[in-house]
């Protein structure tokens, strides 16, 4: 049966093959693609039937009418033919769908003719039928193609089969879920101080694919200093598991490396640079000691090193322990976003390797500032989030949102006065226009895709605005446990000059004063839970700065400029009015009765098109830890895919 999903572009609903009823013993129908975000290409199927006369396959091609006109799923039906005539055959050995040819013997032979203009393949060489895009190759008297690197499919022309080039190729894997564009790291690699040129190909292995990079260096060029470079500017999922030095990189006719003929040279190098390829053990003093650290903060042993963080319990909060644990160990200025930018021994490892002089990391007053936009995900090929700070300025906790985001850099944004001492006097509506100018250095075009926390959600509100004010477009805005003050009195430990109440609870003043850090700094360390009024509000604020500045989250000043922050982020809060939105908005909320309905309600008025709720059972300070943020996140991740797919 072949099933199609009409086009809704406004073309006809009735595809010339769906008109024929029935195709070569496949009924066409039409389908219900459902509810958004449902969707469906192209799907093939078979499922065996229990009938009166016996067992019988049944076979199903789902296409997508407005994607695939009706003389490719014509092409798909022919190859879906020659699949099931594989598995129905009686032989007695099993069929492996991936060995099955694509292609016909006739087109077999005439495609592979000496005036044929090249061939069409997929990514694992097996020549393509017609109308299928594929990479383009040579036939060259060698035992390999040569590639091209453009997209191509053949077509019937006449007697012979003719080339329609469709575009430049993008080489892109996956690797641990996350995309990687080869062509981009392998651009990254030429740009390395020594390396004269590079060639990265991926080539399948038994744990999967992995990415080998040939690099032609200067004399002088070791393969520790390659891959010490790499890792502080290309993503660690991106940097090459084997890296091979070269005297020179095959290129074919037009000076581009030859990525078909480096596939079947990979091994027999001129010169290895000896980088083992995937290390059963850490090795060498720094991958070493940032394993005993990682299994030190989460408890469990880590025995390799590409072992991740966070894939051995580690959390957004516990990895500021661990950056403390490495400062201390090292004397090094570690940064936050290092453990998220490479969470394993090996990137960490590295990375603690080029920066042991502390002065060329510039002090542990930059590091521990870092700046008004961080990286807490550098890699990823799909559109950046960027992520708005709470009340206290900062942003590395949702450093935890990242790995819930699919294949998108996910970055920071930290309030200029507490990092850096500028705009003192900001309104929500300042900061919304320097963040604006800050994400747009980093994405010159949208769609742009938002996330605040608490106060930090009135300023993504207000960036979308302002987005769309200079004609830019905006993805998904998404608010956590974040609505308008509508005047509402603010519930605070503070009083109206900015002083702390000495009428609230030590241990609730604490919490308050930890924000988003109550779990990296125990509260009964300050505070005595068997009496929680034995400690003054000064003795309490002292206690919490010191404990911060030594685990090297902020220095003396910059702490005492979140201080500033947080007693006046109610009445910046209070004083703003939410312009006009039209755009989808996520709120997520805690699961507090006085809040729950409440919240979203507020933006009512101020959005003009729907409000998507989720409610999570969690406090504002607990929205951002592990598990409301298992909860929410892939919600998130849907939404931004959903609206980056309506935009085809």
């Amino acid at each position: 049966m072949i099933n199609y999903l009409a086009d809704t572009t406004g073309g006809s609903a009735e595809p010339p093959l769906a008109q024929l009823g029935e195709v070569e013993g496949l009924r066409v129908q039409p389908v219900d693609p459902g509810p958004p975000p449902a969707k469906v290409d192209l799907t093939l199927g078979l499922a065996e039937t229990n009938t009166v006369d016996g067992t019988v396959i049944a076979g199903e091609i789902d296409y997508a009418a407005g994607l695939f006109d009706p003389e490719t799923v014509a092409v798909f039906r022919d190859v879906f033919h020659r699949m099931v005539d594989a598995i129905t055959a009686d032989v007695p050995t099993a069929t492996v769908l991936g060995e099955i040819d694509l292609v016909t013997d006739d087109d077999r032979r005439r495609l592979r003719s000496p005036d044929a203009p090249g061939v069409v393949v997929d990514p694992a060489g097996r020549l393509l039928p017609p109308r299928i895009p594929g990479e383009l190759r040579r036939s060259d008297e060698t035992p390999v193609d040569s590639s091209t690197g453009l997209l191509a499919r053949w077509l019937e022309d006449g007697g012979g089969p003719r080339i329609e080039v469709l575009g430049r190729l993008y080489r892109q894997v996956r690797i641990g879920g996350l995309r990687v564009d080869l062509d981009r790291v392998e651009r990254m690699l030429a740009d390395l101080d020594g390396v004269r040129s590079s060639g990265v190909v991926s080539i399948p292995g038994a744990a999967g694919v992995e990415i080998h990079g040939w690099v032609s260096v200067d004399a002088d060029i070791t393969a520790d200093d390659l891959r010490r470079a790499a890792v502080e500017s290309i993503a660690p999922h991106c940097v090459p598991s084997t890296l091979t030095i070269v005297d020179e990189i095959p290129v074919d006719d037009d000076g581009r490396p030859d990525h078909a003929r480096m596939s079947t040279m990979i091994g027999t190098a001129a010169r290895d640079a000896g980088v083992p390829e995937r290390p059963e053990a850490p090795v060498g003093e720094w991958e070493v000691l940032v394993a005993e650290c990682m299994s030190g903060v989460t408890g469990v042993p880590v025995t390799t090193a590409v072992q991740g963080f966070f894939d051995v319990g580690g959390t957004s909060l516990s990895a500021v322990r661990l950056v403390a644990e490495l400062r201390r160990r090292t004397g090094l200025p570690v940064e936050v976003a290092w453990v998220f930018a490479g969470p394993t021994p090996r990137d960490l490892g590295a990375r603690l390797a080029a920066h042991r002089d502390p002065e060329r990391a510039g002090g542990p007053t930059a590091a521990a500032n870092g700046g008004v936009v961080v990286p807490l995900r550098r890699e990823g090929s799909r559109n950046p989030v960027f992520c708005v700070h709470p009340a206290d300025g900062l942003a590395w906790l949702f450093g935890g949102l990242a790995p819930h985001l699919d294949d998108r850099p996910v970055y920071g944004l930290q309030d200029p006065y507490v990092v850096a001492g500028d705009l003192p006097d900001a309104t929500v509506h300042d900061l919304a226009v320097r963040y604006v100018d800050e994400i747009r250095r980093i994405a010159p075009d949208g769609p742009y895709h938002l996330v605040g926390w608490s106060i930090g959600g009135l300023i993504a509100q207000e960036m979308a605005v302002e987005l769309r004010l200079r004609g830019a477009e905006v993805g998904v805005l998404g608010l956590l446990d974040s609505f308008p003050a509508d005047d509402a009195e603010p519930a605070t430990g503070w009083t109206d000059d900015g002083e702390m109440s000495l009428d609230i609870d030590a241990r609730e003043l604490a919490a308050e004063l930890l924000g988003g850090w109550r779990a990296v700094i125990d509260v009964d360390e300050l505070v005595d839970p068997a009496h929680p009024g034995s400690v003054a509000p000064e003795t309490i604020a002292a206690a919490i700065r010191d404990k911060a500045i030594g685990l090297g989250l902020l220095d003396a000043e910059s702490f005492d400029r979140m201080l500033q922050r947080m007693t006046s982020s109610a009445e910046r809060a209070i004083a703003h009015r939410p312009r006009p939105y039209d755009a989808m908005l996520v709120v997520a909320t805690d699961g507090e009765e006085d809040s729950t309905d409440e919240a979203p309600n507020r933006w009512a008025h101020h959005v003009g098109g729907d409000i998507t709720r989720i409610d999570i059972d969690t406090d504002h300070l607990g929205i951002v830890g592990s598990e409301a943020l298992a909860e929410f996140g892939p919600r998130i991740d849907a939404a931004l895919s959903d609206a980056e797919s309506r935009r085809r």
